[in-house]
């Protein structure tokens, strides 16, 4: 089933042609008249699927940490071991001082491959603590 070049005009925006909405009053009147709330930052980062979390630590390993253990992460990826990625990603982040993104740590805490009290939980944990992520 193809989409028209009429319909597929109408759904497609250049760059430029959108304008973000910041200003809070507009956002408030916006989300009154349609109903819609946007999630907190929290509830948000458990859409991230667990190949989005493991490319980012893989890149933040490689050009952040210098490539050292993205070999590692990467063989633990190819091989489908999710958790033993996020374990090896963490680890390697600690180790190397590297602070991941707030929001990819509340990501990784959420994924059904983070149990709870497994290495990458508690890594998670402590790199979300207030020493780790000064205000």
């Amino acid at each position: 089933m193809s989409i028209s070049e009429e319909r597929s005009r109408r759904y497609t925006f250049k760059p430029g042609q959108l304008t973000p909405v910041t200003n809070p009053e507009e956002l408030k009147r916006i989300h009154e008249k349609t109903g819609m709330r946007p999630l907190p930052d929290d509830e948000q980062a458990w859409n991230i699927t667990i190949d989005d979390l493991l490319e980012y630590y893989l890149k933040l390993l490689t050009v952040e940490g210098g490539g050292k253990w993205s070999d590692e992460l990467r063989d633990a990826c190819d091989a489908g071991e999710y958790t033993a990625g996020l374990i090896i990603a963490l680890a390697a982040c600690e180790d190397q001082g590297l602070k991941p993104d707030r929001q990819i740590l509340r990501a990784t805490l959420a994924s059904p491959w983070c149990e709870e009290g497994c290495d990458a939980d508690v890594i998670a944990r402590h790199m979300l603590d207030a020493a780790a992520y000064p205000p």
